[in-house]
């Protein structure tokens, strides 16, 4: 996965040199922006440093997203993700784990192709059976931007770093550590009309716990269908 967020870091700065006039546009009078519906199919692979790794089969989360930019180049986001189906780890007695991702972040779109934000992001991950509940929150910063490609395509990505989140875990006894983590995010986007937009990508993020050592890692597709407004 570095290889990935290399490859992606690569391909922007080759990009970016290529479509500087489009990096260069005026910015919109007007607050503008997009929202919609995603999708993220991904698997989780748990790392204990004493058991090894464990995995889950391929889960889905729906939910929805909404950016806006204002005339300033000032944007919020917003986005939520929950379960549409479980993790189901394999271990000798396979659980069922569901999941919600709650996103904010402020930030300035320095040009189209890069922009700089700081936000907040809480997740959280609860046994179907046991009732069991564990919540990863905390601070994150990053980077943002889009390319445009050819025609109606463009290129987009972002890239997040968690630097000191929460950790809790409730379940017979409640147990907190801090933890920190990083999650990129790239793909394509394909103009259907002047208002709809559809995005196909790829989403990776991990986080590792400071006193456990325990791993998490996410991986998958994701699908995007984004209404603009202005």
């Amino acid at each position: 996965m570095r290889f990935f967020a290399t490859g992606t870091i690569a391909l922007l700065l080759a990009l970016s040199a290529g479509n500087a006039e489009c990096a260069d546009e005026e910015t919109s009078t007007r607050m503008q922006g997009n929202g919609g519906t995603k999708l993220w199919v991904n698997t989780w692979k748990n790392k204990q440093p004493d058991s090894g790794t464990v995995k889950s089969n391929n889960a889905t989360l729906i939910g929805w997203e909404v950016d806006a930019v204002f005339s300033n180049r000032m944007f919020v986001e917003l986005g939520y993700l929950q379960s549409a189906s479980y993790y189901t780890l394999e271990t000798a007695t396979p659980r069922d784990i569901a999941r919600s991702d709650f996103d904010f972040a402020v930030g300035y779109q320095v040009r189209h192709a890069v922009g700089a934000f700081v936000g907040f992001r809480s997740s959280q991950f609860w046994d179907y059976a046991s009732k069991d509940k564990e919540t990863v929150s905390g601070p994150l910063v990053g980077l943002r931007g889009k390319l445009r490609l050819y025609d109606r395509f463009s290129f987009y990505y972002k890239m997040v770093y968690l630097p000191f989140s929460d950790r809790e875990t409730f379940t017979t006894t409640e147990m907190s550590e801090k933890a920190r983590g990083w999650f990129v995010a790239s793909g394509i986007r394909y103009g259907i009309s002047k208002r709809f937009t559809g995005a196909l990508g790829y989403k990776y993020g991990t986080s590792m716990g400071a006193n456990t050592k325990v791993r998490d890692s996410f991986g998958g597709a994701t699908l995007d269908v984004l209404y603009s407004f202005q």
